[in-house]
C-alpha cells in the first residue's frame, strides 16, 4: 500500500513540474507582450506629446503675430488720424487765411473808417439810421483763432509778431501786408505739400502690412493644414496600435485563461498529493504512536518495580521513625509532669518571698517614721542650744569647746540636760534587729540617700506620717547611727536661717509599701518612688517648693 501510494505521489509530482514549466514559459510570453504594450504605449505617449507641443508652440507664435501685426495696425491708424486730423486743421487754417487774405486784399485801397459817430439824416422811409461801422480789425494784431495753437506749426509767423512790428501804422501796414501774406501762404503751402507727403508714405506703409498680413495669414493656413495632415496621420498610426493593441489584450486574456485553467488543475492536482501526503504522515504518525506508547509501557514497568522498592524502604525508615518518636513521646511525658511540680514549688518559694517582702516593707517605713522623728528632736535640741546661746551671749568658739554632756562648768540649765537624757536613753533603747534593718534598708551610698550631698542647701520641711511637718538639715553623708550614744556637740551643725526655705510635701505611704533611692529634684517637680519593691497601689509624691523664711 505504502508503494503504491510512493508511486501516485511521484507521478502526481512529474505532472506538477511539467504543468509549472508550461505555466512558466506561458507568464514569460505574457510578461514579453505586456512589455511590447507598454513600450508602444511609451511611444504614443511621447508622438503625442511631441504633436501637442508643436500645436501648442505654432498656435503661441501665431498668436504673438497676429498680437503684433494688430498693434502695428493700430500704431498705423493711430498715426493716420493724427495726420488726417492734422490735415483738417491745415486746410480749415488755409481757409480762414485765404479769406482773411482776400478781404484785406478787396479793402486795401479803402480809407480806414475812424471810431467816431456819424450824423444821418433819417430818409424819407421814417426807418432809424443804421449803425455805425465798426473799425476793420488788424490781421497782424488779430489773436488767433483757438483751434490753431500759437505755436503750432500752421500759424503765421505774421501772426507771431511782436507789438513793436504790429502797431497801428497804415502806412507800414500797406507797405508790408502783401509780402508778408504771400510769404505766409508759400509756408502754408510747403507745410501742405509736406503733411500729403507723409500721408501718402502712411498709405503706402498701410498697403504693405495689409500684404504682409495676408501672406502671413496664406502661411499660417498652410502650416494648419500641414499640422491636420500630421495630426490625421498621427490619428491613423494611434488607431492601428491600438488595434494591434487590443489584439494583443485578446491573446493576453485567452493566455490568462489558458493559465487559470493550468493553475486549477495545478491547485486539484496539489490538493490531492496534499491529501495523499496527509494520510501517509497519519499512517506513519500512528505507527509512531504505537511504538512510543510500546516503549512507554516499558519504562512505566521498570519505574513501578524500582517505586515499589523505595516505598517498602521508606516504610522500614517510617517504622524506625515511629519507634523513636514514641519514645521520645515518653521520655517528654515525663519531664513535663517534672517541670509541672517544679512550677509549683517555685509559686510557692515566690509566695514566702512575697510575705518576706511585705514584712521588709512594714519595717522599712517603721524605720522612716521612727528616723523623721529623731531628726525633728534633733532639730529641737539644736533651736534650744542655738536659744540658750543667744542667751548667754557668749562667742561662737566657746561655745564650740562646749561639751555636750552636763558638767560643772557647763552654763546649760539642768532642766534642758534632763530632757537631752531622756531622749538619748529613749534612743538607746532601740532594738539590735531595728539597727540592722536601718542599716540595710538605708546603705551608706550616694544614689541611694534620701539627702542630696551638698551641704549648702537650705532645710527642707517634710510632712511625716503623724501630718507634722519636720524641717530637715540634710548632711554631708547621711545615714543612721548605730551606737548608744549622742553625737557630740560639736559635730553638731547649727547653720544660719536661710532667706528662703524649700518645702517638700510628702503624702501619706501607707502600711507595708517601701520607697527606693530618692534625690532632691528642682523647685517646681513632683517626686515620685523608684523602689522596684514598691506596690502599684500606693506610693510617695513628693512635691517640692520655695518659700522665704520668716
Amino acid at each position: 500500500m505504502f508503494d503504491r501510494q510512493s508511486k501516485l505521489a511521484a507521478e502526481k509530482d512529474h505532472t506538477i513540474r511539467s504543468t509549472t514549466k508550461d505555466l512558466l514559459a506561458v507568464r514569460a510570453g505574457l510578461q514579453d507582450s505586456e512589455d511590447k504594450i507598454a513600450r508602444l504605449d511609451a511611444e504614443l505617449q511621447s508622438e503625442r506629446d511631441l504633436r501637442i507641443r508643436r500645436t501648442k508652440e505654432l498656435s503661441d507664435e501665431q498668436a504673438k503675430s497676429q498680437g503684433r501685426h494688430e498693434a502695428e495696425m493700430r500704431h498705423i491708424a493711430k498715426k493716420a488720424e493724427d495726420v488726417q486730423e492734422q490735415l483738417d486743421l491745415l486746410n480749415d487754417t488755409l481757409s480762414r487765411s485765404r479769406a482773411c487774405t482776400q478781404s484785406l486784399l478787396d479793402d486795401a485801397h479803402k480809407p480806414r473808417l475812424r471810431n467816431h459817430a456819424t450824423v444821418i439824416a433819417p430818409d424819407d422811409t421814417g426807418q432809424p439810421p443804421p449803425p455805425p461801422l465798426e473799425p476793420i480789425p488788424d490781421v497782424l494784431t488779430r489773436t488767433p483763432d483757438p483751434i490753431t495753437k500759437p505755436r503750432s506749426p500752421f500759424t503765421p509767423k505774421s501772426l507771431r509778431l511782436t507789438p513793436e512790428r504790429n502797431s497801428r501804422d497804415p502806412t507800414r501796414h500797406s507797405r508790408d501786408l502783401p509780402r508778408q501774406i504771400s510769404a505766409c501762404l508759400d509756408r502754408i503751402s510747403d507745410t501742405a505739400n509736406t503733411w500729403h507727403a507723409g500721408a501718402e508714405s502712411l498709405l503706402e506703409t498701410i498697403c504693405r502690412l495689409e500684404a504682409e498680413r495676408t501672406r502671413e495669414a496664406e502661411s499660417r493656413e498652410r502650416s494648419e493644414r500641414g499640422l491636420q495632415e500630421e495630426l490625421a496621420a498621427t490619428q491613423e498610426q494611434l488607431r492601428t496600435t491600438q488595434e494591434g493593441l487590443a489584439a494583443t489584450k485578446e491573446q493576453l486574456s485567452t493566455t490568462q485563461d489558458e493559465l487559470a485553467a493550468t493553475n486549477d488543475q495545478l491547485c486539484t492536482s496539489q490538493e490531492e498529493l496534499a491529501i495523499t501526503k496527509e494520510q501517509l504522515r497519519t499512517t506513519q504518525e500512528e505507527v509512531s504512536d504505537t511504538r512510543r506508547e510500546l516503549y512507554r509501557g516499558r519504562e512505566t514497568l521498570q519505574d513501578m518495580k524500582a517505586h515499589a522498592g523505595d516505598v517498602k524502604r521508606e516504610l522500614e525508615a517510617c517504622q524506625v521513625k515511629l519507634k523513636g518518636v514514641q519514645d521520645a513521646r515518653r521520655a517528654g511525658i515525663v519531664k513535663f509532669f517534672d517541670a509541672v511540680e517544679l512550677l509549683r514549688r517555685r509559686r510557692a518559694d515566690l509566695e514566702s518571698l512575697r510575705a518576706e517582702a511585705e514584712a521588709s516593707k512594714s519595717k522599712h517605713s517603721q524605720a522612716l517614721s521612727l528616723s523623721a522623728m529623731l531628726r525633728k528632736r534633733v532639730m529641737v535640741l539644736e533651736a534650744e542650744v542655738e536659744s540658750l546661746n543667744r542667751n548667754q551671749k557668749t562667742p561662737p568658739a566657746h561655745a564650740k569647746s562646749k561639751s555636750f554632756f552636763p558638767a560643772d562648768t557647763d552654763p546649760i540649765p539642768a532642766a534642758c540636760s534632763a530632757n537631752i537624757q531622756a531622749h538619748d536613753s529613749l534612743y538607746m533603747e532601740l532594738s539590735t534587729s531595728l539597727r540592722s534593718i536601718l542599716n540595710s534598708s538605708l546603705p551608706p551610698s550616694p544614689s541611694s540617700n534620701l539627702f542630696p550631698n551638698s551641704s549648702d542647701d537650705p532645710p527642707h520641711t517634710i510632712l511625716g506620717s503623724d501630718k507634722v511637718p519636720l524641717t530637715l538639715h540634710p548632711p554631708e553623708r547621711p545615714g543612721l547611727s548605730t551606737t548608744p550614744h549622742a553625737p557630740p556637740p560639736s559635730q553638731l551643725r547649727i547653720p544660719s536661717p536661710p532667706s528662703r526655705t524649700r518645702k517638700c510635701s510628702i503624702a501619706s505611704l501607707p502600711v507595708g509599701s517601701s520607697v527606693g533611692s530618692v534625690d532632691w529634684p528642682p523647685i517646681g517637680s513632683t517626686l515620685q518612688p523608684s523602689g522596684k519593691i514598691a506596690e502599684q497601689d500606693g506610693g510617695v509624691g513628693v512635691r517640692v517648693s520655695e518659700t522665704p523664711s520668716g
